[in-house]
Order: C-alpha cells, then sequence, then structure tokens
C-alpha cells in the first residue's frame, strides 16, 4: 500500500497529474497523481436509540430511549463494492480528511493499516459505499442539518480516492460509472487513449460524461440512445431526449469555458423532420456552441466520435 504523508490536497487539485493502472489503459495520465473525484452524497438523520443503565447501588439495569444522529456518505461504485466486500474489515479502514475549495466540500479518504473508520458495502440494484461521519463531520454541516429543521437532511459532497492506495482492487475510472451508462465507459477508454484526461467522473445527473481534450478544452458530453418499434416513435424519443439533456447541461456551460457535446443517432429520415426542432438545435448551436454528433453505436462508433473530438479541439 502506498504510503502518503506531508502533502496538501488542496494542491493536489491544482497541480499534479493521475495515472490509473489498468490493463486496458496502459500508461495513461490523468490528471491529479491517482486521485479520482467522484460525486457522493452526506445524509443526516434523526432517530431513537435503546440505551441500557446500570444502577451502582442496586442489582437492576434500567433501559431508556434517547434521541440519536447519524451523518454517513454514500458513494455509487458497483465494482468497487463487489471487490471491496471480499475483503476483511482490516482492508476497509480509512482515514477521512474534510477540506471546501471554490465552496465545494470535499472528503478524501486515505487508505491506512492502522485502525480507522470502515468503508462499508451495500448492495442492492444500486450498489454503495457507506462511511458513518459522526466523528469527522464539520461543525458547518451539522449546522446547516440544525437549520434545516427536517429528521433527514442530504446534501452533495465530492469524494476523492487515491487509486494507488487501492491497487490490490484493480480500479479504474470507469468503475465510478454507475453500470447502465455502458456507452459513457467505453466512450471515456477510447478517449484515453488519444490524449484526453479526466478528472472528474459524472453521474450522469447533468451529462454522461467529461473530458480533457489534448489542447486543454474541456468537452461534457451527454449520449442519447433510443430505439423504439418504429423509425418515427424512435425520432420522438430521441428528440425529448436531446432537449432535456440540452436543458440540464444549460447552466453548466452559460458564460463558461466548457464545450458541450450532444452524441445521438441520426434525428432526421427520409421525408421526415422536424423544422420546429431544427430550429431549437439551431439556435442552441449557435448561442451555446452546442456540436451535435450522430452514430449508429455499432462496432467502432467510439473510435469515429473520439476522431470528431479531436477535430473539434483543433478548431477551437
Amino acid at each position: 500500500m502506498a504510503e502518503i504523508s506531508n502533502y496538501d490536497p488542496k494542491a493536489i487539485m491544482d497541480n499534479v497529474f493521475w495515472y490509473f493502472p489498468d490493463e486496458t489503459l496502459l500508461n495513461v495520465k490523468i490528471r491529479c497523481m491517482d486521485m479520482v473525484i467522484v460525486p457522493a452524497s452526506i445524509t443526516i438523520e434523526e432517530g431513537i436509540s435503546n440505551q441500557k443503565y446500570r444502577w451502582k447501588h442496586i442489582n437492576k439495569i434500567s433501559t431508556y430511549r434517547k434521541k440519536t444522529r447519524r451523518a454517513v456518505v454514500r458513494i455509487t461504485s458497483a465494482n468497487f463494492v463487489n471487490r471491496l466486500s471480499k475483503k476483511g474489515k482490516d482492508h476497509k479502514q480509512v482515514k477521512i480528511n474534510f477540506y471546501k475549495k471554490d465552496k465545494q466540500w470535499f472528503i478524501e479518504l486515505e487508505r491506512t493499516e492502522e485502525s480507522g473508520s470502515t468503508l462499508q458495502t451495500y448492495f442492492g440494484s444500486h450498489p454503495y459505499l457507506q462511511l458513518v461521519l459522526n466523528k469527522h463531520l464539520p461543525n458547518k454541516i451539522w449546522k446547516e442539518y440544525e437549520m434545516s429543521g427536517k429528521k433527514t437532511y442530504t446534501r452533495p459532497v465530492y469524494v476523492c480516492f487515491d487509486l494507488e492506495q487501492w491497487s490490490d482492487l484493480n480500479l479504474a475510472p470507469h468503475d465510478f460509472l454507475i453500470q447502465v451508462e455502458k456507452e459513457a465507459k467505453s466512450l471515456m477508454n477510447e478517449s484515453l487513449k488519444h490524449g484526453f484526461t479526466v478528472d472528474y467522473i459524472s453521474k450522469g445527473r447533468a451529462y454522461d460524461l467529461e473530458l480533457i481534450s489534448p489542447k486543454g478544452n474541456k468537452f461534457i458530453l451527454a449520449i442519447s440512445m433510443h430505439t423504439a418499434k418504429n423509425e418515427s416513435r424512435s425520432k420522438e424519443k430521441r428528440k425529448q431526449k436531446i432537449l432535456m439533456d440540452i436543458s440540464k447541461m444549460l447552466p453548466l456551460v452559460y458564460g463558461k469555458r466548457v464545450f458541450p457535446i450532444i452524441v445521438s443517432q441520426p434525428l432526421s429520415f427520409e421525408g421526415s423532420w422536424s423544422f420546429t426542432t431544427g430550429n431549437y438545435l439551431d439556435f442552441y448551436k449557435t448561442k451555446f456552441d452546442f456540436k451535435f454528433l450522430t452514430t449508429d453505436f455499432k462496432k467502432g462508433w467510439e473510435n469515429k466520435v473520439i476522431k470528431r473530438l479531436l477535430e473539434i479541439d483543433n478548431e477551437l
């Protein structure tokens, strides 16, 4: 296990490079050493527990109910959960470090062979990792919970993993994508072979993939793939998905140096095309610099999309 000492996590965020050891991603440099940053959530909830009290002067034990509160962080990663669940408790120990950067809270998890906090694994339709944070949660976040007036309070957070410390699990960036995003996973793998880097793993809430080009431009991609019983219905579903993706991406690109890309199957069919939709797409293309790439999602589609991204990168 790699040892880390005397380093500043804030400096890591800004200045260093990441490398992900994976058989399919050999010699691929990714920003910020071996660290991957993933979105997660902190949940604070109120509960009641049974407490026992042993009287000193009489042989009696009393039981009473006491209000409690618990704070946990949950991280989605099916492959991480599956591989870590096979390890013993001694291999699940981490040290927890909170810090704030650009008004966002980050949790840095450092794996340790000493006694620390235990990463818990949970299975289901969306497997996740969980850590109890009661002893580590900053007072400002406890205050947020108290000010909310809610019994259960959830807020976003970013979690930083040093993948070198977890090398026995053979983790790669795409292991932090949810399983249904296989297109994003395969496109990420292809992009890394062509000089792109990844410094943020999206969960698909606003988009599917974020890539940093060889020239340093940031692309955010939404991938739309839908096939219905007939071509007309397929086209309608794709239009709905694309317009929804655009609405989610707009706040992220407005006034920022970010380039939005929509990857989808063809929208138009012979003898059928919605001019209204065409006008919408032209507006977003002109006003917000959206790029619309089409593909059939057949074998080799990833390479074609990445080549087109490289062309766009050279044009910027």
